[in-house]
């Protein structure tokens, strides 16, 4: 039985050459080797871990956008509106 990754060697094998033989070019050992690095290059990209990490699930973001709004409100409250508007976002 082969596996996804002989099946898709295999195709590819299959169509580049098809293509070369179709454009007058030999297809030999090297480029069947090369599409090995290519389906091996394709897997990795596809199962490696992304550079960046993961986000916060969106309750998380939403509440730290919100704490992040209380924050300024009170900065600017603390220059002279008078008003504590944790209190009254909090308070509804």
């Amino acid at each position: 039985m082969t596996t996804d990754k002989q099946r898709a060697t295999s195709l590819l094998q299959h169509y580049l050459k098809f293509g070369f033989d179709a454009a007058g070019y030999r297809w030999d050992g090297d480029n069947q080797s090369e599409v090995d690095e290519i389906v091996d290059s394709i897997i990795a990209a596809a199962t490696s871990t992304p550079a960046q990490p993961a986000q916060p699930d969106a309750l998380t973001r939403i509440a730290v956008a919100l704490e992040d709004i209380a924050h300024t409100l009170n900065e600017i409250s603390d220059r002279g509106s008078g008003i504590d508007f944790s209190t009254k976002l909090y308070s509804r």
